[in-house]
């Protein structure tokens, strides 16, 4: 999840599949930053230590925000289209 985007250009097998990917919100390229940030950080650090509350967060947060960005994007600096 962190690796393979960087080389399918923001596309993981399931994203594929559903025609989304990840971007940052800069349009520019996908950096292992963008890619560390948003998912050891922001998804896993911050959902480990929070005992699972940041995921439920997270999910309110993309079906409430226009943006549809949960914390792990607003961490990466990511989007998913």
């Amino acid at each position: 999840m962190t690796i393979l985007p960087l080389f399918w250009k923001g596309y993981v097998v399931g994203k594929w599949f559903s025609n989304i990917k990840v971007k940052p919100i800069n349009g520019e390229d996908l950096t292992i930053k963008n890619m560390v940030f948003r998912e050891l950080i922001g998804f896993y650090l911050i959902g480990i230590l929070s005992l699972g509350i940041a995921f439920i967060i997270s999910a309110i947060m993309i079906y409430k925000r226009e943006d549809n960005r949960g914390i792990h994007d607003l961490i990466g600096s990511t989007s998913v289209v």
